[in-house]
């Protein structure tokens, strides 16, 4: 693990260098409730694969600016807008050599890579996301599903997107609280759960047990934010970025999907509108924590992608020389 000063931020940053030498550099960036160590069943083996023939990367896993071990951005409030995020994330993995690259994520960490992807094409060059954000497409070519979609879902839709478009508005109505008072009010919040471990716990808990995260994994992540007196700074991202749409670009470069069961599911056909769409996966199990919950999973799915012939090219084989 790291530390290095980003535009008057200590950012912290998790490193593991690959012993393959054709090893592309993988970004993985966490959400909230999460930290850098959601990723701590999929980083070691993505670095280093049993299988001669998988795809090998190296790993940086850096902590949002306020999360953990990463200094809060203190006065700097804009620092924490999504595209600010991005774009320190975007020099420490240029400090690191790095030029090009690949990024995975989810939750807040999929809008800061889709960022990336939209604001540096020629750096973060494909991108593998496990949060699919998609609305009705607006587009004249998509105009006659969309009036048909208006007299009846069903003409346009399968059963199974009916049903998923049904869990997204469920999410939106009934389990968004938590969002609107860490957005509008979240240092109020903040002093009452930086004072309290079992407030703490049963703020994050509840978040993460939407899916079937295990036990000690929830314990650890609670104690990476009260160890660090983190949870107040780390709403700060829904406060800066409240007002603000995050999904108003096309995403340029290649992406892939893997849909979990998560707060979020449209349809393949709405994400080509949003995103230059190569691979959508629909998983089996798994849901927002897809990397603690099924790390196996992901970790097929990223390799399937970025070990494509088309996509691995994006980088040369000798990008990046760092050290760390």
């Amino acid at each position: 693990m790291f530390t290095t000063p980003i535009h008057n931020i200590n950012i912290h940053f998790v490193h593991f260098k690959s012993s393959r030498a054709d090893a592309r550099p993988l970004l993985l960036v966490h959400g909230w409730p999460g930290s850098f160590f959601e990723f701590h069943k999929v980083a070691f083996p993505l670095a280093n694969p049993l299988n001669l023939s998988d795809p090998a990367f190296h790993v940086i896993i850096p902590s949002i600016p306020g999360y953990g071990f990463s200094a809060s951005a203190a006065k700097q409030l804009e620092k924490l807008s999504v595209n600010a995020i991005g774009a320190i994330f975007v020099q420490l993995m240029g400090r690191l050599a790095y030029e090009k690259f690949f990024a995975q994520a989810g939750d807040w960490g999929s809008i800061i890579t889709k960022i990336m992807a939209i604001n540096y094409p020629k750096n973060c060059v494909a991108i593998h996301l496990n949060l699919a954000v998609a609305p009705l497409p607006s587009s004249i070519w998509y105009l006659p599903k969309k009036i048909l979609f208006g007299i009846r879902p069903s003409f346009v839709l399968t059963s199974e997107e009916i049903d998923n478009l049904a869990a997204t508005l469920h999410f939106q109505k009934y389990e968004t609280a938590y969002f609107k008072i860490q957005g509008s009010k979240p240092f109020t919040l903040g002093v009452g759960l930086n004072d309290s471990p079992v407030g703490l716990l049963a703020w994050i808990a509840e978040k993460m047990c939407w899916g079937t995260v295990d036990k000690t994994d929830i314990i650890t992540n609670v104690c990476i934010y009260w160890f660090t007196q983190s949870i107040t700074s780390s709403f700060r991202i829904y406060k800066d970025n409240y007002t603000k749409s995050t999904n108003a670009s096309y995403v340029p470069v290649p992406t892939a999907i893997a849909l979990f069961k998560d707060i979020s599911r449209p349809p393949a056909e709405w994400m080509q509108y949003v995103c230059n769409l190569h691979r959508f996966t629909k998983m089996p199990s798994g849901g927002h924590f897809a990397a603690l919950e099924e790390p196996t999973l992901l970790i097929e799915d990223v390799r399937a992608f970025f070990g494509t012939k088309f996509i691995r090219d994006q980088i040369p084989e000798k990008n990046g020389r760092s050290k760390l």
